[in-house]
């Protein structure tokens, strides 16, 4: 009943090296073991919380630079 996957554009993300696209937003499951994986690999990564939609969110780059947002629902 919700998007899984979304791309969004962002004007101010264009001098960035990764061209029109800010960010590419995954919903997945397993806040704790992504955290501790990324942790444990020695990767930067972001993390917000948004009470009112339930959600945790974790930011992290890809090899090429793309910022990747990982979303995890609270149950």
């Amino acid at each position: 009943g919700r998007p899984l996957i979304h791309v969004i554009e962002n004007e101010q993300s264009r001098p960035a090296g990764t061209g029109p696209i800010d960010h590419v937003a995954f919903e997945t499951e397993g806040y704790d073991g992504m955290a501790a994986k990324l942790t444990k690999r020695g990767l930067a990564f972001e993390t917000k919380e948004l009470p009112d939609f339930r959600l945790r969110q974790i930011f992290v780059h890809d090899p090429n630079g793309v910022k990747l947002e990982l979303n995890f629902r609270k149950a």
